[in-house]
């Protein structure tokens, strides 16, 4: 039998021949697959099934060039190519009689100087790469700025976005602040713009802002809650036309002015004449008048009315007295001219005349000794003359004088008086005594009285001190005077013989400072031993007249 190609004869039939394991590597770099009756090849890239075995159709794909591994092949023709190196590599790119020049990586960084812009350079093996800075991408081939403006980064409260190199910035709307890259709403309450009056409250919808809802007495301005000044509208304080408008924080307060009184919104007039509460001095005339009160000095007096003085016509000059007259000045009334001192007025003529030496004392005269002789106790003006005593009475009106130093009596000029008068007034430590308060009714005649005729005829008698219930007191006369210690009544003022000095006997014990009490029985007070002769015989002479009282230290 005659087979087919791809058959062979087994004796019987013809049966097929498997080519991919008689022929082994039939196909070369391809993969054999047997067929009934033939086979085929499965050729990878590059290659092709010729019918036979796999043949070169692109030498590129099928790596038979000779191309640098950084070199692109380009095919030519069934099995020629080409080798150009690729981007960032340099060279003839395939291999040249066996020893080729291969593609040599260029370094960018050095030979593009500023190629990354404000980035910085970064060269790798055919190729580099740039480190760009925030606000930049690396993109063709450089660091280019991003703009940020294109993704709204400034949010809802954004009014506007400004692109910058490397950057951009936000135009916020009031009540929000660029933070954080976009607007943010700012918390305006945080710091407590409202103040203490008012309360802060965000705002929501929108946002960006707030509101303070200010207390009472208070308004939201310049961001705020401020004081309302009720006194600048009179609409609000309703303060009385006489009173005065005081605003306070938050309020206000309606005081009345000075001469009215009220509450502020209704005020009257103080009629401070009536009230008591003017100024006015006391002898001026004070005149009300609406809100206030004027004050004028009354008749005799000068002066703002607040302050006043009398006029004294006797003083600026402006009386007239006559001769012999004096001028009397009275508060507040006119001046009077009265009779100087030693003068008396004629009731017929109305004129004064001279009375002082006349020997009667009369009104005005504190002595009259007949003459107007000085020097002599009674000067010429009939005025008792310093360290003199004068007396006198009914029956002898001439006044009769004598030295009070000396006497034995402490007037009320003198600390002491021992009786002696070359050294009384020199020995004041030796001579003090304790003395009682002068009253009416102690037996002695004291400033403001004409007479006392002691305690049992003048303690309780309210006119016991008048001239016509008194006589004039004397040692003896039971009454315990000024100057005596004791005082039994034995004596006679018209007696030469009776005790005088009233002095107190040894031995017998004192009361009230050293006096006897009145009535204390017999014994105890006695005359003195010099109670005649000498000095004190002229003094018992005085004593026998009633013109002079004994007195004596103790």
């Amino acid at each position: 039998c005659s087979c087919p190609s791809g058959y062979t004869s087994n004796g019987t039939t013809c049966v097929d021949v498997n080519e991919c394991s008689t022929m082994a590597g039939v196909c070369g770099v391809g993969t054999c697959s047997n067929s009934t009756g033939s086979y085929s090849c499965n050729c990878p890239g590059g290659y092709g099934f010729n019918g036979t075995t796999c043949v070169v159709l692109n030498a590129c794909l099928a790596n038979t060039d000779d191309c640098d591994m950084n070199a692109d092949c380009a095919p030519v023709g069934m099995s020629g190519w080409n080798c150009t190196c690729r981007t960032g590599w340099q060279g003839v790119g395939n291999a040249a009689n066996g020893t080729g020049d291969l593609c040599a990586d260029i370094n960018e960084c050095t030979t593009m100087a500023g190629i990354c812009g404000v980035g910085s350079c970064r060269n790798s093996a055919g190729s580099y790469a740039c480190t760009c800075p925030s606000g930049y991408v690396f993109s063709g081939g450089t660091c280019r700025d991003i703009d940020e403006c294109l993704s709204d980064p400034c949010g809802d409260g954004g009014t506007a976005c400004t692109n910058s190199p490397g950057s951009y910035t936000c135009t916020c709307a009031m009540g929000f602040s660029f933070t954080g890259g976009t607007c943010v709403d700012i918390d305006e309450c945080a710091g407590n713009p409202c103040g203490r009056n008012g309360t802060c409250f965000q705002a929501v919808a929108p946002p960006g802002g707030f509101s303070c809802s200010c207390n009472a007495g208070y308004q939201f301005r310049g961001g705020t809650c401020v004081d309302i000044d009720e006194c600048a509208s009179p609409e609000i304080a309703l303060c009385a036309m006489d009173a005065t408008c005081r605003n306070t924080p938050g309020s206000w307060v309606c005081a009345c002015n000075e001469g009215y009184a009220g509450d502020g919104y209704t005020c009257l007039d103080v009629d401070e004449c009536m009230t008591g509460t003017s100024d006015c001095s006391p002898v001026a005339i004070c005149t009300n008048t609406t809100g206030s009160f004027t004050c004028a000095c009354s008749e005799g007096y000068t002066g703002s009315g607040v302050t006043c003085r009398d006029v004294d016509e006797c003083a600026d000059g402006s009386a007239r007295c006559e001769t012999g007259e004096t001028c009397v000045n009275r508060i507040g009334m006119p001046y009077e001219c009265a009779c100087a001192r030693g003068f008396a007025r004629n009731p017929e003529t109305m004129e004064c005349e001279r009375t002082c030496g006349d020997g009667e004392r009369t009104p005005g005269e504190e002595c009259d000794d007949r003459n107007t002789v000085d020097g002599d106790g009674c000067d010429g003006s009939c005025s008792v003359e310093p360290g003199y005593t004068c007396w006198s009475r009914d029956d002898m009106p001439e006044s009769l004088c004598v030295k009070t130093c000396g006497d034995g009596v402490i007037h009320p000029n003198e600390d002491c008086d021992l009786g002696d008068e070359n050294n009384s007034d020199t020995q004041v430590d030796g001579c003090r005594t304790d003395c009682r308060a002068a009253h009416c009714g102690d037996g002695v005649i004291d400033t403001g009285e004409t007479c006392d005729d002691g305690e049992t005829n003048s303690a309780t008698l309210p006119n016991a001190c008048r001239p016509e219930r008194c006589v004039p007191a004397y040692c003896g006369d039971g009454v315990v005077d000024m100057g005596e210690r004791c005082d039994e009544g034995t004596g006679d003022p018209l007696d030469p013989s009776a005790c005088t000095e009233c002095v107190m006997d040894a031995g017998v014990p004192t009361t009230d400072a050293g006096m006897e009490t009145e009535g204390g029985g017999g014994g105890g007070c006695g005359c003195a031993t010099s109670s005649t002769g000498g000095r004190g015989a002229f003094v018992l002479a005085m004593l026998a007249l009633g013109l002079v009282r004994r007195r004596r230290r103790g």
